[in-house]
């Protein structure tokens, strides 16, 4: 993961920002709709591995991922905006989504889902409590 800026080093006000947050566990939902068979998955440019990683962030930080530009997918009804992003962890990184759906009762705003081409916590080494970075491309 990245270090953060020094103390002598400017912050470039137009740099993309990165986020950080705490995978959490889900519910298995997202796997489920993920695997429907009607879905087009062509905007996003992959087939998503069936799935998503939760991720905890500060609410700021999630209106800020969700202010950005996105792929519009209407055949995807269930989450329409999809936001290119970089995912990182201590193991390395990899492309991917962030996707904001119509938050189900009693889900926690704090959570943002990430999508990949692969199964992320295998990947990146994730478990719960592990600490994630997410960034605009």
């Amino acid at each position: 993961m990245r270090g953060s800026a020094g103390k002598d080093e400017a912050l470039d006000e137009d740099a993309p920002r990165v986020v950080v947050g705490v995978v959490e566990s889900g519910t298995g939902k997202a796997a489920e709709l993920m695997g429907e068979d009607d879905l087009d998955w062509s905007p996003l440019g992959y087939d998503p591995f069936p799935g998503t990683l939760n991720v905890a962030v500060a609410a700021e930080d999630r209106d800020y991922l969700k202010s950005l530009a996105g792929v519009k997918a209407p055949g995807l009804r269930r989450s329409p905006h999809y936001v290119p992003v970089r995912i990182a962890s201590e193991r390395g990184d990899v492309d991917g989504h962030v996707h904001f759906a119509r938050s189900p009762a009693g889900r926690p705003e704090k959570v943002i889902e990430l999508v990949a081409p692969v199964g992320l916590r295998d990947l990146l080494g994730l478990g719960d409590g592990d600490a994630v970075e997410v960034g605009s491309r």
